[in-house]
């Protein structure tokens, strides 16, 4: 086996192509050219798949430090390497572990192809540590939670090799999947029949163990989401069961609800949850099962990859102890997925965005609905990455993750926001898919921004597409509640302009104003006079009604007799 890491960089980025389509064809767009690996990295690579006729694999690591790992060998002894601690001894950052694994200076879980589950000592406090890819430590592998540990550990150093504990031994069904979840303190491990176990490292003991209602189906990957104060102290995990490419065409997610009995904030800051009191599947998604449109049969479908984005709300005015554990005001899940369609040269690639908030809000399903599809979903939005496959052929996607800190919505266009502008499809994000040559840079938008895009590029030529812009516009929630009830047909052509140029200053799209006004000015169309004049009229009347909104809400600043100004109308 081989295993290359790669750096990853996103700053030399030189053209960004913002996503066109309607809100029933979200896709994303390259946004920087093919970054190669090194012709060494491309060359082992390919040496390997020839001579050990094994498949290429790739997967971005865990964490911020933007690392991709690409493995190539034949069949995989060790399935998947979680670590579940970097440091170790007996101090308070380390008291939700199991007393044997404090003796320990950082853990790692190892799993195998037979369903040996082992938890490793990564001896970081030995600084003569020498060995190296030629020369590796042995383990010493011990069966059951021994009395001793400091003594056997400091014996087994001395011999150069690494204590091991073995969780489980080899039961002959392979782990598929490997995570600790760090907010729980538990390891869940997926095995090749579709089972699905959580083990406790605080007990060592497992605390749950059955299989998801894919059936035999292996557990490809797992992720953990939180909603947002939840007082009933749960939680989810997405259990993955994917064929990928093996015989057979499924991948379903299907997520499940841990409840326990406690939920507090440590010393360290860090969120526990304690006590598991029941795990159960509350929602599942067939992602091979028509949930949206596609151009042919498929011929196979298969995960790409899965993960969680978390985003916190500032709280510095909170009266509240600080001890008080916070929830994310904003938790997301993003999947990825290949599918193979009969009859078509390329695949196509989704990009799905499960928004755990917004589900609570749609009154917790357990599925999608009669007649509703991914793509008119209000707590799912889906992408489509046909544009990026068709740029990057023939060379294929190995997996994409999404970059945390340039996941947001745009601004809202009123106060209260409208409806529209809290579903998943308003987000916009960057990330970079890994590729079996290289990287490449993509962005997506919702449909929000997508709108007031498609609206500037109209340019000049905005009047003639006027009436499909106000209901794109009215659509995303840009307009006025006022006009939310108001048939579009009843409206004369003026006032559904009024309403696109009010949605593009409230939403602080002056671009498009000043752009069409350029375009009016320097190209002489039959219709340009008549623009400008009428822009004129609406801006001056704009103009004065902000002045008048402006000094209504300005005079308690300047009321003399001395009446108290509560903080709410001194902040508007």
């Amino acid at each position: 086996m081989k295993c290359l890491m790669v750096q990853i960089y996103h700053n030399n980025l030189t053209l960004k192509i913002i996503c066109s389509g309607s809100m029933r064809d979200l896709t994303a767009q390259v946004t920087s050219g093919l970054l190669q690996f090194p012709e060494v990295t491309i060359q082992a690579l390919g040496e390997d798949e020839i001579t050990l006729e094994s498949v290429l694999r790739g997967k971005f690591a865990a964490g911020k430090n933007g690392l991709a790992c690409l493995a190539c060998g034949p069949q995989l002894e060790v399935t998947a390497i979680e670590p579940i601690i970097n440091h170790g001894g007996a101090s308070a950052s380390t008291q939700h572990l199991h007393p044997s694994l404090r003796w320990l200076f950082g853990v790692a879980a190892v799993v195998t192809d037979v369903g040996q589950i082992l938890l490793i000592d990564l001896c970081l406090d030995d600084l003569s540590c020498s060995q190296n890819e030629v020369e590796a430590s042995d383990l010493e592998v011990v069966t059951g939670i021994p009395a001793e540990v400091p003594h056997i550990r400091e014996n087994v150093m001395r011999e150069g090799r690494h204590l091991c504990f073995q969780l489980v031994s080899p039961s002959g069904t392979a782990v598929s999947a490997l995570s600790y979840i760090s907010r729980t303190n538990q390891l869940a491990v997926g095995f090749s029949d579709g089972y699905l176990a959580l083990w406790n490292m605080k007990s060592m003991k497992r605390e749950y163990y059955t299989q998801l209602e894919g059936g035999r189906v292996p557990v490809y990957a797992v992720t953990f989401q939180e909603p947002e104060n939840d007082p009933r102290n749960c939680c989810y995990l997405w259990a993955v069961q994917s064929t990928q490419d093996s015989e057979g065409d499924v991948l379903s997610l299907h997520l499940l609800q841990l409840a326990f009995g406690d939920r507090k904030c440590l010393a360290s800051g860090q969120i526990l949850y304690e006590g598991l009191e029941y795990c159960e599947e509350r929602y599942t998604l067939d992602l091979t099962g028509g949930m949206f449109p596609l151009r042919g049969q498929t011929g196979n479908t298969k995960l790409l990859g899965c993960q969680s984005i978390e985003k916190f709300r500032s709280h510095g005015d909170r009266e509240e102890s600080m001890n008080e554990a916070l929830s994310p005001d904003t938790s997301v899940s993003v999947f990825t997925w290949q599918v193979n369609i009969y009859g078509q040269g390329k695949p196509s690639v989704y990009l799905g965005l499960f928004d755990i908030n917004r589900w609570y809000h749609a009154q917790m399903p357990d599925s999608l609905r009669s007649g509703e599809y991914l793509h008119n979903c209000s707590y799912f939005a889906l992408w489509s990455l046909d544009a990026v496959v068709s740029r990057t052929s023939p060379h294929y996607i190995l997996d994409i993750l999404v970059h945390e800190r340039s996941l947001s919505r745009g601004v809202p266009p009123s106060y209260p926001p409208p409806e529209q502008f809290f579903n998943p499809s308003t987000y916009n994000f960057d990330a970079t898919c890994l590729l079996n040559s290289g990287v490449v840079h993509v962005t997506c938008t919702g449909f929000q921004k997508e709108t007031l895009t498609f609206l500037k590029k109209s340019g000049p030529s905005l009047n003639e597409v006027i009436p499909d812009g106000y209901n794109r516009c009215l659509v995303a929630g840009l307009l006025s509640p006022r006009l939310i009830d108001i048939q579009p047909s009843s409206l004369s052509q003026e006032e559904q302009l009024e309403a696109i140029l009010s949605a593009a200053i409230q939403t602080s799209s002056l671009g498009l104003l000043t752009g069409c006004i350029k375009r009016w000015i320097t190209e002489e169309q039959p219709n340009s006079a008549a623009n400008l004049r009428f822009v004129l009229e609406w801006t001056w009347n704009k103009v004065v009604l902000t002045k008048e909104e402006f000094d209504r809400l300005c005079t308690p600043l300047f009321d003399g007799s001395c009446r108290f100004i509560d903080p709410q109308t001194i902040q508007s």
